[in-house]
């Protein structure tokens, strides 16, 4: 376990966090809301998931997403 994992448990018991990292989770596109969510579960200990978007990066994108400039025209999901 490691430190991150270590604080979590901390607020949720090591029983959920285990829990939580089992948890399969799908978001259909990476755009301004799908992006910040998978961050946030990400931080919240979810490790599972599968982003679904078939868009590419726009210049539009970098002041609402976890985007950056060098990253403009590349796919948003791999």
């Amino acid at each position: 376990m490691n430190e991150f994992e270590r604080a979590l448990c901390r607020y949720i018991g090591e029983e959920n966090l285990k829990k939580i990292q089992t948890v399969k989770i799908g978001i259909a596109g990476a755009g301004g809301l799908g992006s910040n969510c998978a961050f946030n579960l990400v931080r919240s200990g979810f490790k599972r998931l599968k982003i679904v978007d078939f868009d590419v990066v726009e210049p539009s994108n970098l002041d609402r997403q976890f985007y950056f400039s060098d990253q403009v025209g590349m796919c948003k999901v791999k």
